[in-house]
């Protein structure tokens, strides 16, 4: 059995982000109409597990033209914000338009569930609610999968590169 690093605490507060994010509408988020038009997913997360622990990426695009990108983990890790610079936001705006082409695959949804070992889930937010699809990892939804993959490693680049600048 893999080893848990979070603790209830941290795992409650993991729950709640998640609970929050997809739970926003556009009209919370303040977004151009256009952003959600023709049914049009305005924000996308990827649940995974990450040994005992889980992790989810989201993005979702936020008034103003910014996106915000977080990933929130239900041990004491999370990065959560907007303002990672441009090769994050493009990271994030990508996987979002990359959702659009599997929402055909997604069903309407109101439990977010976490995820579960093998699988990936994504949940798609759209302003007629949230739509999600599971499926094992590194399988028929690999293109999606290595695209909210790409926030992390962006996000990362950042993180060192911001650590480099302080030695």
């Amino acid at each position: 059995m893999a080893k848990r690093y979070g603790t209830e605490k941290t795992r409650a507060l993991y729950l709640e982000l998640r609970q929050l994010a997809l739970s926003a509408t556009a009209a919370d988020l303040k977004l151009a109409p256009e952003l959600f038009a023709d049914g049009r997913a305005f924000g996308v997360m990827m649940d995974l597990k990450a040994g005992a622990d889980d992790a989810s990426i989201y993005c979702t695009d936020e008034s103003g033209g910014y996106v915000h990108a977080g990933l929130y983990t239900s041990t004491t890790f999370m990065v959560i914000g907007e303002n990672f610079g441009e090769a994050v936001s493009e990271a994030a705006r990508a996987f979002i338009a990359l959702c659009q082409d599997y929402l055909p695959q997604m069903t309407p949804t109101t439990a977010f569930p976490g995820p579960r070992r093998g699988k990936v889930r994504f949940y798609a937010k759209t302003e007629a609610g949230v739509l999600s699809v599971e499926r094992p990892a590194g399988g028929a939804l690999v293109d999606l999968e290595e695209a909210g993959h790409r926030v992390v490693v962006r996000m990362s680049e950042v993180v060192e590169a911001g650590k480099a600048l302080l030695n």
